[in-house]
Order: structure tokens, then sequence, then C-alpha cells
């Protein structure tokens, strides 16, 4: 039995994005060790778990 969720409408934003400066300037190639961490962190939410995180 499949279960068609009802219609989802968006909330107007109450306040600007906040955007951050591009101090990498996209030079991932750094000239000595431990100059630049990068990292990606996707979130997943679910009605059984609730909210978690994929972390490498």
């Amino acid at each position: 039995m499949s279960c068609q969720l009802k219609t989802h409408k968006y909330k107007q934003a109450d306040q600007e994005h906040k955007t951050h400066d591009n101090i990498l300037d996209r030079n991932f190639s750094p000239e000595a060790p431990n100059q630049v961490w990068t990292g990606d962190e996707p979130m997943s939410v679910s009605k059984a778990v609730g909210v978690t995180w994929l972390s490498f």
C-alpha cells in the first residue's frame, strides 16, 4: 500500500541567506600539509530514524 504525501507549501524566507568569502579560490593543491581541509557531510531525514549524517 502506498501513501501519497500531501502537497508541501514552502515558507517565504524572512532573512537573506548567509554567504561566506571564497578564501580557497578553488585552490585545492596546498603547498604544505594541513593548510587546507575540505569535507562534505550530507544530511538525510526520514520518519523512521530522524536526521542522520553521512560522513567520510
